[in-house]
């Protein structure tokens, strides 16, 4: 079932939505200095890493619903498919951890 997901979430509008938000995300978070863990602790938003996070958090929403419509999965099951996914964007975009 995650391979036919992953191959639907391929040419997912909020899929690409999503990710283009999560890596302005982290693009943001690199520029202000932050490290995988002082990033899940922002004292100071700039507007564009508020305006993305926004963004992230209504595509994750409707992404969320989207899957779970399409492929009636529970939200464990959905929650650890965007999760791997988003773990690739990580790699991808390392933040401020000694690279």
């Amino acid at each position: 079932m995650e391979k036919i997901v992953n191959t639907y979430l391929d040419g997912s509008f909020n899929y690409s939505s999503l990710f283009d938000a999560y890596i302005r995300i982290r693009k943001e978070l690199k520029r202000l200095g932050h490290t995988e863990e002082t990033a899940s602790k922002v004292s100071s938003m700039t507007v564009e890493l508020f305006k993305s996070q926004d963004e992230f958090n209504y595509y994750l929403h409707m992404l969320r619903r989207e899957l779970s419509d399409m492929f009636n999965l529970d939200e464990n099951d959905l929650n650890l498919i965007i999760h791997k996914r988003l773990e690739k964007i990580n790699e991808l975009f390392p933040l401020n951890d000694g690279d």
